[in-house]
């Protein structure tokens, strides 16, 4: 199916949208040129509301929306920032989702297939697609009709809802955009397009709080291997699922961590928001809702979810990993006291 320049504006990443984008061989040094104002200040509108707003402004002007994606990819490896990066696939992401839920199902079925080929077949009412490409896609979604237990499988391929079909596939746009622009060609911007640069820097900055360290009570050393798996993810900035920041969140709670410390720690993943966190964080602790403080998932829990890495002997003795820390923390304090 050939698709209008209104569709491959919508969708920028699509190889049509390339080949139009081509045609006009625009060089970075000509980008500070009168002419291309208007493109530049739409890619740079585009990145800064993705770090502000975590979300992506569309110009119905579809020739310079289409010309403004790859210079927002450009300045956005400019920044050689992670977490601009992150924040943008995913506000990217987010942006082919809400598009892709108001458009027909032959529209819908034709850029999917443009990336999955194969992978996915079209039935009167829903879609299919094969399982691998749905287990990759479906990996950091919450809830629990993703599992692949919850699906019908048949002959190698899940069946899906269009929308569904949809949401999987902007995972797929999050992971291949973030690719593009870590392989984005380093090159020397125009002086004016630095200083645009550093200012969408210092906007990241302002809008992510200072990482607080967890405090010396709490002993890193002690936790359980799921839990300084999920710990170390998320002082990276990466991505977590549900499961895994619930039980991230409800271990750090219950070995004495503050709310404040733990916001801050999830305060670089790409999709942070600072009012939602808090309020999760909180609910978790039990300061507001049901006042219940939650406990940490049990072993056979994260087994089931795949969170259990690979298992140390204490592991194999206990059924929580709060019962893993404390444990250890009992022995760390014992071995000191011996000293």
């Amino acid at each position: 199916m050939k698709l209008s320049i209104a569709t491959l504006a919508k969708y920028p990443f699509l190889e049509e949208a390339a080949e139009y984008v081509d045609k006009f061989q625009i060089r970075i040094e000509e980008l500070t040129a009168k002419e291309y104002e208007p493109i530049v200040a739409l890619a740079l509108k585009k990145v800064e509301q993705a770090i502000r707003k975590f979300s992506i402004p569309f110009s119905t002007d579809y020739e310079i929306e289409l010309l403004a994606f790859p210079v927002a990819i450009i300045l956005v490896a400019a920044t050689e920032d992670d977490f601009i990066q992150r924040r943008y696939a995913l506000a990217e992401a987010k942006k082919t989702y809400m598009f892709l839920k108001e458009e027909k199902p032959e529209i819908i079925f034709s850029i999917l297939k443009r990336f999955w080929g194969k992978n996915i077949q079209r039935e009167k009412t829903f879609f299919k697609i094969k399982y691998d490409i749905y287990l990759h896609n479906a990996v950091y979604l919450k809830d629990e009709k993703w599992k692949l237990v919850n699906r019908i499988l048949s002959d190698g391929f899940v069946y899906v809802t269009y929308d569904e079909a949809s949401r999987l596939f902007s995972e797929t746009i999050r992971e291949y955009i973030e690719t593009k622009i870590h392989t984005a060609k380093k090159v020397k911007l125009p002086k004016e397009l630095e200083k645009q640069v550093n200012k969408l820097k210092r906007i990241a900055t302002e809008i992510t709080p200072t990482k607080k360290p967890l405090p010396r009570k709490i002993s890193l050393e002690c936790f359980p291997p799921c839990i300084k798996s999920l710990y170390k993810l998320a002082s990276a900035g990466k991505h977590l699922s549900h499961i895994e920041r619930f039980t991230l969140t409800s271990f750090l709670i219950n070995v004495g961590a503050t709310v404040d410390e733990i916001v801050s720690l999830f305060s670089h993943m790409a999709d942070f928001d600072e009012k939602k966190t808090r309020y999760q964080v909180e609910h978790i602790a039990g300061l507001i809702g049901s006042k219940t403080k939650y406990t940490t998932p049990n072993c056979k829990t994260l087994k089931f979810y795949g969170l259990c890495p690979k298992e140390d002997r204490l592991c194999q003795k206990i059924k929580n990993p709060l019962s893993y820390y404390r444990i250890k923390t009992s022995r760390s304090a014992s071995t000191n006291q011996k000293r």
